[in-house]
């Protein structure tokens, strides 16, 4: 019953008791129709790398949600910025410095480039590709 009320409406998780919340396949069954259901999920499936690739492959914004070894997980970074390139802003000083990662959330979105860190802000190739992406990416 759980399971169909979470496919119609994933955001039902939140009200679920504490064992299911700590149900994988409901959890996945969620997070891959709204990354958002990530907060409802007990913390182990926060924790949880497949749990937490679904959910902000789906909605990149969905990172803050996960476990802290997971947000500083490049793998999960790139998928999050992937998605959603504000999701940059979300991340450790340490991610929001790495090229990959910081090309691909420009990319997505070039506002985002004054959230990077280091030297890569002054990158002449970042700097058009931000614009690239969006014409008011330096204001």
């Amino acid at each position: 019953v759980m399971l169909a009320a979470v496919r119609r409406c994933p955001e039902v998780l939140r009200l679920a008791a504490g064992e299911l919340r700590g149900d994988r396949e409901l959890a996945l069954c969620a997070v891959q129709r709204s990354g958002r259901s990530l907060q409802f999920v007990s913390p182990e499936l926060q924790a949880d790398r497949e749990v937490v690739l679904a959910a902000v492959k789906h909605e990149g914004l969905a990172v803050r949600f996960a476990d802290a070894r997971l947000q500083a997980d490049s793998e999960v970074a790139r998928a999050a910025v992937m998605q959603n390139g504000w999701a940059l802003e979300l991340l450790s000083a340490e991610l929001r410095s790495d090229r990959e990662i910081v090309y691909a959330a420009v990319e997505q979105e070039g506002q985002v480039i004054k959230h990077v860190v280091g030297g890569l802000q002054n990158s002449r190739d970042l700097v058009l590709t931000a614009v690239r992406s969006n014409a008011e990416a330096l204001r």
